[in-house]
């Protein structure tokens, strides 16, 4: 489902949908007919939104935001005589959420820049419960609930500026800095009243400029040499990290080109 439309006329406009699996409409109770006590599934759902606003002849505001999650879930039930039972419950679940705030200047006709700030968060946990039940005043009653979390939030500002000399030539340039926050270990366990919880945070900072340029010549070899320095910092310790990038692409005839590049990146942090 999508809906758009103005909020104020030639000003300001907004876009907002969203969309949902219905696998578990069919899933869940097929499982529970074939096998009494048995439930199993899948859905995800995303969310988009987003707005723009005219600030004026040389200023536009664009605020976006995305949300999206994915589960995977199973449990089972077995009962006993005289109202005993065996309870179990899994599952798996991750998801994405973003939002952007972006505002857009026109210095002139030929320079305009970018001034981007971005919040983006992922995680994946992944959960177990299990209950023995006998009466309800059988000390031989047992539950068990577990759950392990991991993920990362970055804190982003960014500034890019374009600069058009002619129709043939263009230059970038930017800077960028990111705070990391990786979540590698979260973990809950929980044996009928005994709890026990465990945290890792580790921080992090990236920062890196940057530099290309794009030429044009006669249409026929376009070049495009850029370079980036990237920066990382954890407690006690900086890595400093060039990367250079260079392609070419050169027309033989209007249907026919021949293309060649070469980039050398760099990747600070990843989440197994």
């Amino acid at each position: 489902a999508m809906v758009e439309g103005p909020i104020i006329k030639n000003k300001a406009s907004f876009m907002i949908s969203g969309r949902t699996t219905y696998l578990d409409l069919f899933m869940v109770p097929l499982t529970k007919f074939f096998s009494q006590g048995s439930s199993v599934g899948y859905y995800f759902f995303d969310l988009n939104a987003k707005f723009n606003f005219d600030l004026g002849k040389k200023d536009k505001l664009y605020l976006s935001s995305y949300f999206g999650r994915d589960k995977f879930h199973f449990s089972d039930k077995e009962s006993y005589d005289a109202g005993e039972y065996d309870r179990y419950n899994v599952g798996l679940f991750w998801q994405n959420a973003t939002a952007t705030a972006r505002w857009n200047h026109l210095f002139t006709n030929k320079i305009f820049s970018n001034l981007s700030l971005v919040f983006s968060d992922y995680s994946m946990n992944t959960y177990m419960g299990y209950k023995y039940y006998e009466g309800p005043n059988n000390p031989n009653n047992e539950t068990y609930n577990s759950r392990f979390s991991s993920g990362i939030r970055d804190y982003t500002a960014k500034y890019d500026v374009s600069f058009h000399p002619n129709a043939t030539h263009r230059i970038l340039a930017g800077a960028a800095i990111t705070y990391h926050e990786a979540r590698p270990n979260a973990a809950m366990v929980q044996v009928d009243t005994f709890t026990m919880r465990q945290a890792d945070r580790e921080p992090g900072l990236e920062y890196a400029v940057y530099v290309e340029d794009e030429i044009n010549i006669r249409n026929r070899f376009r070049i495009n040499p850029g370079i980036r320095l990237v920066g990382f910092t954890v407690p006690h310790k900086t890595w400093f990290s060039p990367e250079p990038r260079l392609s070419m692409s050169y027309n033989i005839l209007s249907n026919l080109a021949v293309k060649a590049s070469y980039a050398m990146m760099s990747q600070s942090l990843i989440l197994l």
